[in-house]
């Protein structure tokens, strides 16, 4: 029994370990992603990060009327994503 408590203790270690490893790379993503795409949105880094996870996409515009004095309308796409990113203790939500 003891050396199978100890395995279940190094399985345990392994999956922390492993969990610990994947979250550093989606923190090194989301750094380097807001880098280059400092105005982006949630939705727009996941579909960077997991585009198997975007359920699609629609184009919206934005009325000038809407925009600050000056600009003209703006087009964005609304992008539709599984909803277990949108879970409150999201891992990629917490970040």
């Amino acid at each position: 029994i003891n050396r199978e408590i100890i395995d279940e203790q190094d399985r345990q270690t392994v999956v922390r370990e492993s969990e610990a490893a994947c979250m550093e790379t989606i923190e090194m993503h989301l750094l380097e992603f807001l880098r280059k795409y400092p105005n982006s949105t949630y939705e727009e880094w996941i579909r960077d990060l997991h585009p198997d996870n975007v359920k699609g996409e629609t184009t919206t515009t934005t009325p000038s009327s809407q925009q600050k004095q000056g600009s003209s309308s703006s087009h964005r796409k609304a992008i539709a994503l599984d909803h277990r990113f949108y879970v409150t203790d999201s891992d990629h939500r917490r970040l």
